[in-house]
């Protein structure tokens, strides 16, 4: 007799029915520089993911993204001996 799929641990229903909130709702903005390289990569990518990522949107001139502003200052060296 061929059952319904077991699985261990309780089933839980904790997120059952409930909705997130976007977070941007109108999408976030990558870095000019991130976009010209992906731009220069299209010709690498199957079509069916180059329409994802011409979806992206380029930032502003002057605007940087949030996450890469503060990742210039980050020392990726490591100098323990």
């Amino acid at each position: 007799m061929i059952g319904p799929k077991r699985s261990r641990g309780r089933r839980s229903n904790l997120f059952k029915g409930m909705t997130l909130p976007h977070m941007y709702d109108a999408g976030r903005s990558i870095p000019n520089a991130k976009w010209k390289d992906l731009k220069s990569l299209f010709h690498l990518m199957p079509s069916d993911a180059v329409a994802f990522y011409k979806a992206l949107k380029p930032a502003a001139d002057n605007v940087a993204a949030d996450d890469d502003a503060a990742d210039d200052n980050l020392d990726l060296d490591n100098d323990m001996e």
